[in-house]
């Protein structure tokens, strides 16, 4: 939960980086603080701990902040890190330079996957100190895929390298298969199918309410602490076992990546209990509250999948995958699964007493 937490959090430094990096005429970068700092609340925002010592995660390695925290680095302005097969990706390459002296060179670029490879390169410039030099446009028509799949888009100049996350999806338009029963409230005929041991996919709206028991969940981690600044929900990102079968058709780390984004600022149900979750939501320090995205039991004699992540409302290429993927695995026989009361499924949906 700390690993996946910390990916995120060094997701969105990054993001805000590279915001101020392209920005014209900005005056600098200046960060309050890269270690955990217990006063104010206790904000546990650090990639180093009070001690400034690197946590014992992947995410807190110096060479991976360093690496788009400097003076000088390459930047690709990306409209969006998602596309379907058959779309284009168009982007500008810019290098920013805020170091003592210009730099120069010829930038090549490269889009790496499993079934894509493309690069290219620009004419030779100057990259002069104290800002930003256009260094040419990326424009690339993606295939038709059979398959989702992650790509790598690296662009280096004069030696400097900087890597994004690209992610081509299937065109795909989901359609629920005839012996799953999809459904937006557990209905009559919902605990009908279960009680006769049928397969039924519980996706209300993520909306209050429609799950009343739930709340708003953010893409990024809480800001500095919740007790500090009350407002905030106090979500801390996505826990994702990407080991589920689910993901075998829908590539992922074990956070929410920039592909997540449609589907992580959806509602995040509030458990009564802890139990095993394909996506389960963290929660701030302050409130350590069990919460799911999706989850999958044996309820009665039939089989329960649970989302809170909308898709059925979402048209975005990473979402339509997403809910194929879905459809597809519950079409297929269920494994070993937890068993959970009705009851615990009613309480998601219960509204308290005024």
């Amino acid at each position: 939960m700390v690993s996946a937490t910390g990916e995120c959090s060094l997701l969105c430094y990054r993001a805000e980086v590279e915001a101020a990096l392209r920005t014209e005429d900005y005056s600098g970068i200046s960060l309050l603080s890269l270690q955990d700092f217990p006063g104010q609340g206790t904000a546990l925002i650090g990639m180093m701990n009070a001690h400034l010592k690197a946590k014992p995660y992947a995410f807190s390695k110096p060479e991976r902040f360093s690496a788009f925290f400097r003076e000088a680095l390459p930047l690709v302005l990306l409209k969006r890190f998602t596309y379907a097969g058959g779309e284009t990706l168009t982007a500008t390459v810019q290098m920013a330079n805020y170091g003592k002296t210009d730099i120069s060179g010829t930038a090549q670029w490269s889009c790496v996957g499993e079934e894509i490879h493309a690069d290219g390169s620009f004419s030779r410039c100057d990259a002069k100190c104290g800002g930003l030099t256009e260094l040419g446009e990326i424009e690339l028509e993606f295939p038709i895929v059979s398959h989702a799949q992650k790509l790598t888009l690296a662009v280096t100049f004069s030696g400097i390298t900087n890597v994004y996350p690209i992610w081509v999806y299937p065109c795909v338009n989901p359609v629920c298969p005839p012996e799953v029963y999809e459904c937006r409230s557990l209905d009559e005929k919902a605990l009908r199918i279960l009680d006769e041991g049928g397969t039924v996919y519980l996706a209300p709206d993520s909306t209050q309410e429609d799950i009343p028991n739930s709340v708003q969940a953010q893409f990024s981690p809480d800001f500095w602490s919740v007790c500090t600044f009350p407002e905030q929900s106090g979500t801390m990102g996505q826990l994702i076992d990407s080991r589920h079968p689910i993901f075998s058709q829908f590539p992922t780390e074990s956070y929410n990546n920039w592909q997540w984004w449609p589907m992580a600022v959806q509602r995040a149900m509030v458990l009564p209990e802890r139990i095993e979750c394909i996506i389960a939501e963290m929660d701030s320090y302050a409130f350590l509250r069990p919460m799911a995205k999706l989850f999958e039991c044996r309820c009665g004699k039939g089989r329960l999948m649970v989302s809170s992540l909308n898709l059925h409302n979402l048209d975005y290429p990473e979402s339509r995958a997403l809910q194929q993927a879905i459809y597809d695995y519950l079409a297929g026989p269920a494994g070993a699964l937890q068993s959970l009361p009705l009851s615990f499924i009613q309480s998601l949906f219960e509204k308290a007493d005024e």
